[in-house]
């Protein structure tokens, strides 16, 4: 009975996130961006709390009821004590462990969703990029850039190709924008147009540093 509800649940998230199309996160010269093809009216990306980000593929119902406890988190955090005091790392800790338990415990309904929590900060090599599975689990190493989704190998080699020695670092969002979504195209399996949803977290603006470039509420 153990390993029914378990594989009932594994199964169930791969086919949500097997089936959804790939996010990738960057930490660039001037931001952090997120870009992902996304046709549907729901989002992929949003504003947890001024410096932090989240984008995610799978179910939006799941990823809707993450942003919601995370949202709470966050801004109670902030107001009880200061917006500097919230971290992408507690974030992710809260989130991962909510994932886990519902994963974990056959009465609960699992999370079908992979996430990245996006924090940014003075510098690229300061900030953070934290990947979480569906089980919970967070992958808190730091990177340039990352990938969620499945079969994504083609679409990092592409990246490194078009990225032709240079580190994202260096690069404005714009060219950062214009080389992922160029890899994305390359890469695709599906046909006609690609259809994008991208954000940015602003590096050096006051207060709101979360902005949709593209996709639902964005300039298309």
């Amino acid at each position: 009975m153990f390993l029914e509800w378990r594989k009932e649940k594994e199964q169930n998230a791969e086919h949500y996130i097997s089936n959804a199309t790939v996010l990738v996160a960057a930490s660039v010269h001037d931001g952090i961006i997120f870009v992902t093809e996304n046709p549907s009216i729901y989002s992929k990306t949003a504003e947890i709390y001024n410096r932090i980000g989240i984008g995610a593929i799978g179910e939006s119902a799941s990823f809707n009821r993450l942003i919601d406890t995370a949202i709470e988190l966050a801004s109670t955090t902030g107001l009880s004590y200061d917006e500097e005091n919230v971290w992408a790392e507690d974030i992710a800790i809260m989130l991962g462990e909510k994932m886990y338990t519902a994963y974990a415990y056959p009465e609960l309904v699992a999370y079908n969703t992979e996430l990245v929590v996006a924090e940014i900060n003075h510098t690229p090599e300061t900030d953070k990029l934290i990947v979480i599975s569906y089980t919970g689990e967070p992958d808190y190493r730091h990177q340039p850039y990352v990938i969620i989704g499945r079969n994504t190998n083609s679409l990092k080699n592409k990246i490194n190709e078009c990225l032709k020695g240079r580190a994202f670092q260096k690069l404005t969002t714009k060219t950062g924008i214009k080389l992922i979504k160029q890899a994305i195209r390359a890469t695709r399996k599906q046909k006609g147009r690609a259809i994008f949803e991208v954000s940015v977290l602003k590096r050096s603006v006051e207060g709101d540093r979360f902005q949709r470039l593209e996709g639902e509420g964005g300039t298309s």
